[in-house]
């Protein structure tokens, strides 16, 4: 074969050395999507899913244009995405030991897919980008309220006593659901009438979550709702709480009804 034949067969180091970094990096984003859904596939409805309805809500509160709503809502998924994805990271890093082991089996540290380190590192990157937008977004008052939780969950470990976790659930949901609602555009003063409603609701039912994960909060000693009331007195405490909460709604929904009527027929 001749020298002209042998250098045609040889691999350009550039081609090669470009194929393999663009290999790399769908490897490397692929792993980071199926890593990322492992760790928010649990909490989706409760975490996301309040996102865009709260807002629509507003939206349609004040009538807004379908360029408004879809304006509004692209933010508004964009935001609840980063809310949510480093919520889980800090959940995940904090229950990636004994809890974890025990009650969600099937989580990426318990896997041995990543690490408790590396996901403190998603959370400080998650946070900070959230952080920005939320400036941008002009809501950083209700973010900054759900770092303050965040902290206190995980870092002075409030989660591992059920009152202190019960009341932090109830300042985060104030800290989504407004943020919903000024991204929908709508009076905060409307908005705030649903939520001290849904966060009294909240505070009797988030312990209901607790009744499945007491096998590994023992293991990892705290010290959640049901095990301080014990199983029998927990679940009567969370039902009265919800029964109480239906029969405020109810008065709650009529006394805005006629607010609404009152200022419609009479403004």
């Amino acid at each position: 074969m001749s020298l002209v034949a042998n250098r045609a067969n040889i691999p350009n180091p550039r081609s090669v050395s470009g194929s393999n970094v663009i290999y790399w990096l769908y490897v490397t984003i692929k792993r980071e999507i199926q890593i990322s859904y492992s760790f928010m596939e649990s909490n989706f409805d409760a975490a996301f899913v309040p996102f865009p309805i709260f807002t629509t809500a507003s939206l349609l509160y004040r009538r807004a244009t379908y360029a408004e709503a879809i304006a509004s809502l692209a933010y508004t998924l964009l935001y609840g995405f980063f809310f949510y994805y480093s919520t889980e990271l800090a959940n995940n890093a904090e229950g990636g030991t004994i809890e974890d082991k025990i009650n969600k089996p099937n989580r990426p540290i318990v896997q041995s897919q990543t690490t408790v380190a590396a996901v403190k590192i998603r959370f400080y990157i998650a946070s900070g980008t959230w952080l920005l937008l939320s400036y941008t977004l002009d809501v950083h008052m209700w973010s900054l309220l759900w770092i303050v939780v965040l902290i206190s969950l995980y870092l002075f470990h409030f989660s591992r006593i059920g009152p202190a976790k019960d009341l932090c659930i109830v300042l985060g949901v104030i800290s989504q659901l407004m943020a919903c609602w000024k991204l929908g555009g709508s009076d905060m003063h409307y908005g705030w009438r649903w939520v001290k409603l849904i966060i009294l609701w909240i505070l009797f039912t988030v312990p209901i979550q607790d009744f499945r994960d007491v096998p590994g909060d023992l293991a990892a000693g705290r010290r959640t709702t049901p095990i301080l009331l014990g199983d029998i007195p927990a679940r009567i405490y969370t039902s009265l709480g919800l029964a109480s909460t239906e029969v405020k709604s109810h008065n709650m929904t009529f006394i805005n009804d006629y607010y609404y009527y009152y200022y419609y027929y009479y403004y």
